[in-house]
């Protein structure tokens, strides 16, 4: 085997990886774009910070064992077909909050190039909030067409641009989770090998750039090969892919505009701008805004405000953390192992077979999965939409939700709580289907936006009329105490079995007044 079936002839830098697997192309219209303009040298480097420490749980490998190529160095081991070396991806250490949207990388930072600043120098005038990807190629569009970055003002759709560009960056962000869980170990593809542990992993027989970890081994082989000096010593246990504080992933963005943009003022044709995006490894990432090693808040986007890497927003709920995950299942059943028939979407999965109810001593014929309210003292007429978003197994009998206010001491209705409303999937949406990704949602209190979850279809939630399901007057100056997931206890063995990837609830920041949705999401780790 040649090196460059493993890596491209511009070789990168010692402390820089090219990762062209998860490179994507997209546009500022509505419309699919396959640009290949891959091989053209970037015209601006954006960058996102990500935790050195999540890169070094996600991606590992297994030295060679006893056997074929054990007898070898790592930095031969990588290009050696006999070798018995194995690569994994552990996407399910990649944190809910670890979004790489495209298009909310940032411009201003010292390790990036080639912001648009209308010759103003420096950060040209704009704040970090406005440096972002989407927002330069609103200029550059701007620049083609009026030869001028200001020309952004003579937009009526700016706004319609800038939202658009989000969401293409949301379908590049999805594509590339698409990469990982494609190559991961607990990838849905049978094909790979799975070890003892039911993790699946890929070897040196997968030459292409998907099996991402062997394309970082390959090239830290080739440019950086004392950092395997003390690797394989371990006895074939798993090790980290030897990355470092200011390591650096590169993945590759083609954004072009829509195919007439150009013919509103009789120009020629807007070539396509190319960004690179760096993924700065860093060993603490702050979480403050505009500091130093932190990624830029997203303060204009509707659909995807916590679409950043590390929104403080944005939560993980892992099961085996213990002291957190258990108040979360409290009184129901705690998420079942993921069999490894059930590979492919991530979260925390249930199904009340026999098997798993009847496990002595604990009878788990049930889930009610617990969430707080995003804000202290917040009321139902706060509450905006609350979004579940899960795959699917059996649509016999499938997970609703419930909310509960606060107890008063005085006309409760409930011995720890006073009302509340459960919201069961609506009749007139239509019915579930079995193997399916699924939005379950409600909208509350005049919100009226749609939820976008890419590959999830979308499934409203009504009031359930069911004996105990309605209790007290719900009103909306009552104080939100819970939120809950749960099942039917009553379904016969067998007929619920789902994977919850997450919960989004949106509530008016404002106590009321209108001030705005604060988002709140918490991903569900196997």
């Amino acid at each position: 085997m040649s090196y460059t079936e493993c890596v491209e002839n511009d070789t990168p830098s010692v402390n820089s990886f090219r990762l062209d697997a998860l490179g994507a192309s997209y546009d500022s219209g509505s419309r699919d774009v396959s640009a290949n303009a891959t091989g053209s040298t970037a015209d601006a480097d954006a960058v996102f910070y990500v935790k050195l420490s999540d890169m070094l749980a996600v991606f590992q490998f297994q030295p060679p064992t006893a056997g074929a190529g054990a007898d070898v160095s790592l930095n031969t081991a990588v290009f050696d077909p006999s070798s018995n070396i194995r690569y994994y991806v552990f996407r399910k250490c990649w944190p809910t909050a670890l979004k790489l949207n495209p298009s909310h990388a940032m411009l201003d930072k010292s390790e990036s190039t080639g912001l648009l600043t209308g010759g103003g120098g420096g950060g040209g005038g704009y704040s970090a909030d406005k440096s972002l990807v989407k927002h330069d190629f609103i200029r550059y569009i701007a620049l083609q067409l009026f030869q001028s970055v200001h020309g952004v003002d003579l937009f009526q759709n700016e706004e319609d641009i800038r939202e658009n560009l989000a969401y293409n960056g949301e379908v590049a962000r999805v594509g590339i989770m698409s990469v990982l869980d494609t190559v991961s170990s607990m990838s849905a593809d049978i094909t790979m090998a799975i070890d003892g542990s039911g993790n699946r992993y890929a070897t040196n027989a997968d030459t292409t750039t998907t099996n991402i970890s062997r394309e970082l081994m390959c090239q830290i082989a080739m440019n950086a090969p004392e950092r395997f000096n003390g690797s394989g010593s371990g006895g074939g246990s798993l090790e980290s892919v030897p990355l470092i504080e200011n390591d650096t992933l590169n993945l590759r963005v083609v954004i072009q505009t829509s195919p007439n943009q150009h013919a509103l003022t009789n120009v020629e044709s807007i070539p396509a701008r190319i960004y690179n995006i760096k993924l700065v490894m860093k060993n603490t990432v702050g979480s403050n805004s505009g500091s130093s090693g932190s990624n830029t808040t997203v303060s204009d986007s509707l659909l995807f405000p916590n679409g950043y890497p590390y929104a403080s927003n944005v939560y993980d709920i892992s099961a085996s953390n213990l002291s957190v995950a258990a108040s979360v299942y409290a009184d129901g059943s705690p998420p079942v192992p993921i069999p490894s028939i059930r590979y492919g979407y991530q979260g925390w999965y249930y199904t009340n077979s026999d098997a798993w109810v009847n496990v002595s001593p604990a009878t788990r014929n049930k889930i009610n999965w617990y969430l707080l309210p995003n804000t202290n003292g917040a009321t139902v007429g706060d509450l905006r939409y609350i979004r579940l978003n899960l795959r699917v197994f059996n649509h016999i009998s499938v997970p609703f939700l419930t909310i509960y206010t606060q107890a008063t001491g005085s006309g409760d209705a409930g011995g720890w709580y006073k009302s509340k409303r459960t919201f069961v999937v609506s009749e007139s949406a239509g019915g579930v289907s079995d193997h399916t990704s699924y939005c379950f949602y409600i909208n509350m209190n005049g919100y009226s936006v749609m939820p976008i979850v890419l590959g999830h279809t979308n499934m409203a939630l009504s009031t359930s009329w069911v004996n105990g399901s309605t209790v007290g007057s719900f009103a909306s100056t009552e104080t939100l105490f819970a939120y809950s997931v749960g099942t039917d206890s009553g379904s016969a063995r067998g007929n619920i079995e789902f994977v919850l990837s997450n919960v989004v609830v949106g509530e008016d920041s404002g106590g009321g007044g209108g001030g705005g949705v604060i988002e709140k999401e918490y991903g569900f780790i196997p």
